[in-house]
């Protein structure tokens, strides 16, 4: 009787431990898809954007040849991104993947723990553009400070 207890026991107990690797593991895969998913969104939607500006563009273009007027210059040229802009998108570019990095390490450190530091050593990878992003802010501030002491004189 007591052998049966043990044994329906530890299949109970190997059971649930399956069901929670198997959690990990779906965990740590929604983990990985679902930013990239999320950046091909936002990479497709840029696209787009840019699409639908080339043809406006171009839309302008004929109509203004065909009416005869004179064609901007500017029309085709792209506008200049602040470093502000830039040093903001870097920034948390750096964070997100440092933060990645690091709920990737902390799910698989339950599964297996070598792994896990694997990725918690490749966590400063982040490191990089998060540092660009604070030049960009920085130059962007110093621009700032150089015009208005330019605009007083």
């Amino acid at each position: 009787m007591d052998e049966n207890v043990s044994e329906l026991i530890s299949g109970a107990f190997s059971g649930m431990m399956n069901g929670l690797v198997i959690i990990s593991i779906i965990s740590t895969i929604i983990m990985i898809v679902v930013p990239a998913l999320f950046v091909i969104l936002i990479i497709w939607m840029i696209y787009n954007e840019r699409q639908k500006r080339r043809k406006l563009q171009a839309e302008i273009y004929i109509k203004s040849i065909e009416k005869g007027l004179p064609v901007q210059k500017d029309l085709f040229m792209r506008p200049q991104r602040k470093p502000l802009h830039t040093g903001i998108i870097l920034i948390s570019s750096g964070i997100a993947i440092m933060l990645l990095f690091w709920l990737i390490s902390v799910s698989l450190s339950s599964i297996n723990p070598s792994s896990s530091k694997a990725f918690l050593t490749i966590t400063p990878v982040g490191l990089l553009p998060l540092f660009v992003g604070i030049a960009h802010l920085i130059i962007h501030f110093l621009e700032k400070n150089n015009n208005e002491s330019d605009n007083a004189k």
